[in-house]
């Protein structure tokens, strides 16, 4: 693994997640569940002079991405008058809360404890995001550990490490080392929608979704004009590149070129993430935001991670060169095997400045990759650092990433489809255009390197 990519995400830790395996078996690949409700894209941002600097940013980049914010902040602002707002504006609230807090704590802090239970209360089911605080005090560090404990009580909070983005990126806040920059105001709006869009991206359509082909990739395929169900959530390609899969959250799957359906399940209750083909091409796996894994074709059922509590949902998986085996990967860093697929290692245990949102094995199935929002690169067993974009600034997020045959390079594709290549992955063009977020990016060719589809989402 790259040293200085590793030491940019380096924070303090979080509890490992443990591996498992339990099967959960259809009846039937049209079995029906309890649909998972689709939330509205309304967020509500709370700070205090922190975010004041950077309000503009942050409205403008979420609206950007297809959010509906309110941003909210107040100089030298306390938690404890942050939980009054919270129950005045209950019905404003949105889907998900985002909470920049904890730099003017004035009082005891052993009741720091039970104002975060009191503002998680007043928000109710919502999605909360609770912020880290700059180190710009000693203290600071007993408020994030307090931060992190109450986020832990409560199945609806996640922690986002600001602090650790800070020590990572010192210019960012000026010399107090607490408020922004110029280019701490673009760093934080950028975190906060990476994380909104790490936790939104488990749930489906309506959408449009669109095929982009690029170099030698075949151009047949979806082009936005057909509304569906669900949203797309991956695309996975035929062994001889003249073909693909699209699977939708909704655990539908539509075949294009030489690829064949094998088969699709409805009404999941929790939505598809990830599909992942058998070496031979008869048959593919689905992946779950909950870890579940559904089999089709060829493709065995090895084990899953449904049966555990995650700590954040998993985001995609690889599969080993024989296909009797295979990891998932979630959003935490976590990494979960099955079957002949080795734990290499993962990321669990370390707080990450962006969540991670894919992964990819190498050709001999003794390593992988994970790559976070911000193009940050992990690397495990033989998988080598070829280079990141964790120290540019992007426009949008990384959404996912693909590897060449020979494992001696690798694209990432962010939201706006923007595509970057590293080692001896080949640039065939970018994306982006009519508004479309990259999904999946896959190889046209295992051998040749050729050409690649980009999976697009158009929201309806």
């Amino acid at each position: 693994m790259a040293a200085k990519d590793r030491l940019v995400h380096l924070g303090c830790g979080l509890a490992a997640l443990a591996v498992g395996a339990v099967a959960l078996l259809m009846a039937s690949p049209h079995a029906a569940s309890a649909a998972a409700p689709v939330p509205t894209r309304r967020v509500w941002v709370q700070g205090d002079s922190v975010l004041l600097g950077a309000i503009s940013d942050v409205q403008g980049g979420l609206t950007r991405d297809g959010w509906t914010p309110t941003v909210t902040a107040f100089g030298g602002l306390q938690l404890v008058a942050a939980i009054g707002l919270f129950r005045q504006q209950e019905a404003d609230l949105g889907s998900a809360v985002v909470i920049e807090l904890g730099n003017n704590f004035c009082c005891d802090l052993s009741q720091l404890s039970g104002q975060i239970d009191e503002a998680m209360a007043a928000i109710g089911p919502r999605h909360v995001i609770w912020l880290t605080t700059a180190l710009f005090e000693p203290r600071q560090q007993q408020i994030n550990a307090l931060i992190r404990a109450g986020a832990a009580r409560w199945a609806n909070a996640e922690v986002a490490d600001w602090g650790g983005e800070v020590a990572a990126n010192p210019q960012a806040v000026g010399p107090d080392g607490l408020h922004l920059t110029v280019a701490g105001r673009v760093l934080l709006a950028g975190f906060i929608q990476a994380h909104l869009d790490a936790w939104y991206r488990q749930f489906g359509g309506p959408s449009r979704p669109a095929v982009d082909a690029f170099g030698a990739a075949p151009a047949d395929g979806p082009s936005g004009q057909q509304i569906t169900a669900g949203a797309p959530a991956g695309l996975a390609a035929t062994p001889d590149g003249r073909g693909y899969w699209v699977a939708e959250s909704d655990a539908t799957v539509v075949a294009e070129g030489d690829a064949e359906v094998f088969g699709s399940a409805h009404a999941r209750a929790a939505p598809v993430v990830g599909i992942a083909a058998t070496p031979d091409g008869g048959g593919y796996w689905l992946v779950t935001s909950d870890g579940n894994v559904l089999a089709f074709g060829d493709a065995a059922f090895l084990g899953s991670a449904g049966s555990l509590r995650l700590a954040q949902p998993v985001v995609g998986m690889a599969v080993t060169p024989d296909g009797r085996g295979y990891w998932l990967a979630a959003a935490d860093g976590g990494v979960f095997s099955f079957g002949d697929a080795v734990f290499r290692g993962s990321m669990g245990a370390v707080t990450l400045n962006q969540p991670i949102v894919g992964m990819a094995a190498t050709r001999d199935g003794r390593g992988y990759w994970l790559v976070a929002a911000d193009g940050g690169m992990f690397t495990f067993g033989d998988a080598r650092f070829e280079g990141s974009t964790g120290a540019m600034h992007l426009d949008h997020p990384i959404q996912a990433m693909a590897a060449t045959a020979d494992g001696k390079g690798y694209w990432l594709a962010a939201a706006d489809g923007g595509v970057f290549t590293f080692g001896d992955a080949r640039s065939f063009g970018s994306g982006g255009t009519g508004g479309r977020f990259a999904i999946s990016v896959a190889i046209a060719s295992r051998a040749g390197d050729d050409g690649y589809w980009l999976l697009a989402k158009d929201p309806a």
